[in-house]
């Protein structure tokens, strides 16, 4: 198995008389590891057209998320290229509370739509914008036969 680790870390501020009154107002350095297993292979088994996506009828649902990002981000991870898709999630993330999902293909980053761009261009657009992203994503409807899971 493959991990990516992100560290989480923030400033808690202790409040208290404590044994010397000089230090009633401490920080404390809090950090928190959460590690997401990823594999560094593809997790769609099969790439996906632009086309495919927006073809009326078609078997691809479309949603959108609006996704806070917190101090070290948004908690997902992008890959691919025309279109890309979400190579990983992680659990305690701002974008699994919003319910994004592996293996669904990004449609458009606030407005702007990304179909004909490689990971590297979305994410640099998903990191230079604001902190509260519009993600359209679509994902298969009844089948995940694009999906490999198990990755």
């Amino acid at each position: 198995m493959n991990y990516i680790c992100v560290c989480y870390a923030h400033f808690r501020s202790l409040q208290g008389g404590g044994i010397n009154p000089c230090l009633s107002r401490m920080f404390c350095l809090i950090v928190t590891v959460c590690c997401v297993d990823v594999s560094f292979s593809t997790v769609v088994k099969r790439q996906v057209t632009p086309e495919e996506l927006l073809t009326p009828g078609g078997p691809f649902i479309k949603k959108t998320f609006t996704i806070v990002g917190d101090a070290v981000g948004w908690g997902f991870v992008v890959r691919g290229s025309k279109p890309c898709h979400i190579q990983a999630v992680d659990p305690g993330g701002p974008a699994a509370a919003v319910g994004m999902k592996v293996c669904q293909f990004v449609v458009s980053v606030n407005g702007l739509n990304v179909l004909c761009h490689d990971y590297r261009t979305v994410s640099n657009l998903i990191l230079t914008g604001p902190r509260t992203i519009v993600m359209e994503v679509m994902e298969e409807g009844y089948q995940k036969q694009n999906c490999n899971m198990s990755n």
